[in-house]
């Protein structure tokens, strides 16, 4: 979707604005690094793929990074607090979904038992 604002300044002069919006992210993991001077959210979706049977499975992931300046993304932060919170009010608290919470739980199980008993294998996954 693409915008097109006009505006005036005060010389009275038109400046067009062409704003275009990426497209639709569904984010399934974000990180935040910083430095001195921004902050990076990396928003990334991760999509399995099985294409054909008995071919090994792909998976695609899109990353949107975003950087902003230190006091935007404080700005950010308290934006989506005061959502949050107004969401909350609406719906209820929000939770990790029952199959999320089951899942961790049973990687942290297996974690632990990789630690004592050594497998010959390497595994990658989990």
């Amino acid at each position: 979707m693409v915008f097109l604002f006009f505006l005036v300044i005060p010389m009275q002069q038109e400046v067009r604005l062409n704003i275009s919006d990426g497209d639709p992210f569904h984010a399934d993991e974000i990180s935040v690094i910083h430095n001195p001077l921004k902050f990076i959210f990396d928003f990334k979706s991760v999509t399995p793929r099985l294409d054909m049977p008995g071919q090994p499975m792909r998976v695609s992931m899109k990353h949107d990074v975003i950087t902003a300046d230190p006091f935007m993304a404080k700005d950010f932060l308290n934006a989506l607090k005061k959502n949050i919170d107004d969401y909350e009010k609406k719906f209820g608290t929000i939770e990790k979904p029952r199959p999320l919470v089951k899942a961790q739980k049973l990687k942290k199980q297996r974690k632990t038992a990789k630690k004592t008993t050594k497998s010959p294998v390497q595994d990658y996954f989990g």
